[in-house]
């Protein structure tokens, strides 16, 4: 069963915290030496918080891609335990282990936060990037057509993803304590829902 199985990872909310903290303090930084507007950061503060799709105005790219250009991402920590456990995953499904992140934003911050994960994680099969609050699911479909006998599993906290994965028709595991699993642990290896 393990050599007929990949998985695709999200970074924020599976792997690492949320990203929102981290992009709070280096906003409000911006903001309290007068290189952001009020009404900007709290924009971005909303889109942040909610994950919210859509396409981004001049203002918040700019900001963003700053975000990511001064590698602010890979200061984001780990989800406790999650670490260990994407480490068994790579163990338990050695070449078959994704990660597929919406944070893409320049050749330079990419190849960062790339060269991050697999420091951090050795033996990814692949680390994928989409720009923020896009869509994952020409990645899934790529990895279905280039796999079509493996079993694909989607593993994200944001529900729209989720969905993504599902009209292709993808296994998925929606890391939501409310409506889904608590943590990856438990998506994998805990008591289940």
């Amino acid at each position: 069963m393990k050599k007929n199985v990949r998985i695709i990872l999200d970074s924020n909310g599976v792997i690492q915290q949320h990203a929102a903290s981290t992009a709070r303090r280096f906003f409000l930084g911006l903001l309290l030496r007068g290189k952001m507007s009020l009404a900007v950061y709290l924009r971005l503060m909303r889109r942040v918080h909610g994950n919210v799709a859509g396409k981004m105005n001049a203002e918040e790219t700019k900001y963003i891609t700053e975000f990511y250009i001064q590698n602010c991402h890979i200061q984001i920590p780990l989800i406790r335990g999650a670490r260990r456990t994407v480490m068994r995953l790579i163990h338990d499904f050695p070449g078959r282990v994704y990660v597929c992140s919406a944070n893409a934003f320049s050749e330079q911050s990419d190849a960062i936060y790339r060269n991050w994960f697999i420091k951090t994680f050795p033996g990814l099969a692949g680390v994928h990037f989409v720009p923020a609050f896009s869509t994952k699911g020409d990645f899934y479909r790529q990895i279905h057509e280039k796999y079509p006998n493996d079993r694909v599993i989607v593993v994200d906290d944001a529900k729209r993803h989720i969905d993504e994965a599902l009209a292709l028709g993808l296994d998925t595991r929606y890391i939501n304590k409310r409506d889904g699993y608590r943590n990856l642990k438990d998506a994998f290896y805990g008591r289940g829902k």
